[in-house]
């Protein structure tokens, strides 16, 4: 399950839109390119904003990254008092999540505040919305063979997927 803080977040979304993944957890996550033409393009009418904004790699595009069939569960928390990356962007990119998603306000924290409080609980209940999920992916995936193994056999083999029936691999693991 991968997990992104802030420009992280965009290389998790990228993972995610493109192998399967049994949920997300995204701390603050940046919309790179409207950001840069939101935030910065009006003081220098965009003729700056424009052209570094379409640097931006494809695969760090947050908002084309969530439209991409992501329906796993996923958990955002979002920074009130984020200085880095404002909460109306982080808005963006849960607003344009299709899947499943559990929103965690965390009041008074800045862009690199660790979780902590209610917010740690919230976070800690969140993980059940994503644990289901990905129950309901190995009941359903036609991509897993039906093999359990223990968590001792999982932990040896976290880099590599489990194999099916059909040759292909699965990158979800089955745990005891």
């Amino acid at each position: 399950m991968p997990f992104g803080t802030s420009i992280g977040a965009t290389a998790a979304l990228h993972v995610a839109a493109h192998r399967p993944v049994a949920g997300l957890i995204l701390q603050n996550p940046p919309p790179l390119r409207e950001m840069i033409l939101r935030r910065f393009g009006w003081w220098n009418l965009w003729l700056l904003a424009g052209p570094v904004a379409l640097q931006i790699p494809k695969d760090l595009d947050s908002i084309a990254n969530v439209r991409k069939r992501l329906v796993r569960a996923a958990i955002f928390l979002l920074a009130e008092k984020d200085e880095v990356v404002p909460p109306g962007y982080h808005k963006l990119v849960v607003d344009a999540y299709a899947g499943e998603k559990r929103v965690i306000s965390l009041p008074s924290a800045h862009h690199n505040d660790p979780i902590e409080g209610t917010a740690l609980a919230d976070l800690n209940n969140g993980l059940e919305l994503v644990a289901d999920a990905k129950r309901v992916h190995l009941a359903d995936c036609n991509d897993c063979d039906s093999t359990r193994i223990s968590h001792a056999a999982f932990v040896a083999r976290f880099s590599k997927p489990i194999p099916n029936k059909l040759g292909s691999s699965c990158r979800m693991r089955r745990i005891s």
